[in-house]
C-alpha cells in the first residue's frame, strides 16, 4: 500500500474498522537511541502504533493488520 500520508492512511483504515496490531509504548522510548536523527515525529508514530526501523535517510515505517479473514 503506497500513501502520501501514512498517518492519514492509518487513521482512515481504523475509521473503517480495520484492526491493526498494537505496539507497547516502551518501544517508542528507544526510537531516538536506536535511530538517531531519524526526523520522524515519535509522538505521532506512538499514537498510531506505527513501527520505525532502518537508519537516517533509509527508514521503514510499517504497521500490521490483525487477521481480517480468519484462518484459511
Amino acid at each position: 500500500l503506497g500513501s502520501t500520508s501514512l498517518f492519514n492512511t492509518v487513521d482512515a483504515l481504523r475509521s473503517k474498522g480495520i484492526k491493526l496490531l498494537d505496539t507497547i509504548d516502551t518501544y517508542y522510548e528507544l526510537v531516538d537511541k536506536r535511530i538517531p536523527g531519524h526526523g520522524e515525529d515519535v509522538a505521532e508514530l506512538k499514537k498510531r502504533k506505527i513501527l520505525i526501523d532502518g537508519a537516517p535517510g533509509d527508514l521503514l515505517l510499517q504497521i500490521f493488520s490483525e487477521n481480517q479473514l480468519g484462518p484459511i
